[in-house]
Parts: structure tokens; sequence; C-alpha cells
């Protein structure tokens, strides 16, 4: 799930750039889900918008390896237009990923 905290919500989520791997969804909301169909690295921007129109990117990088999932933060651009600024984050919920994702067996 991605969140965003800061301007007027509700907020919206798209990714603008690069690709999520093939079965794997954003929706709106910030959720991710689906399943992986292949292992390899996928970069993407995922822009976030607030009910005023205002907008914030950060970029990820996801590593799909054999039944490891890895999302890596890689910063969020400073916020140069809109009030008040606002900033995203990412947390991965274990409980939609194989077991071997989130460590257990």
């Amino acid at each position: 799930m991605l969140t965003a905290s800061g301007g007027t919500a509700p907020y919206t989520y798209a990714v603008t750039a690069g690709a999520l791997p093939a079965g794997v969804a954003l929706s709106s909301a910030g959720g991710l889900s689906g399943v992986p169909t292949a292992s390899e690295s996928f970069n993407f921007t995922v822009t976030v918008t607030d009910s005023s129109g205002s907008k914030v990117m950060a970029a990820y990088s996801l590593t799909v390896n054999a039944g490891t999932v890895a999302l890596t933060f890689a910063g969020v651009p400073a916020q140069t237009y809109g009030n008040p600024p606002f900033m995203g984050s990412c947390w991965r919920s274990c409980s939609s990923l194989p077991n071997a994702a989130c460590g257990r067996r």
C-alpha cells in the first residue's frame, strides 16, 4: 500500500513512468495487488495527486526473485507547487504475498 500525507485528501495514485511487473497492479487508492509472473527488476514512478490537483512523484524499484519481493523507496523530489506539500511512502503487506516472500515457511 502506498500512502501520502499532507496536501488535501483524498489522493489518487498512478504509475506515470516505467511499468509494474506483469500480474501486478496499482489501484487509484494506492493499493498494490497481484502476483508477478517474471523474475527481474522493474523501475517505475508513481504520481500522487491530491484533491486540489497538487502532485508529487516518487521513483520505486521492484525486484522479483523466485518468490522474493523487495521494494525500495528511491526518494521523493521536493514539492515545489501546491499547498501544503506532501510526500509519499510505501509499505508492503505480507498478507497478500506468498509465504516465502515474507520469510514465512
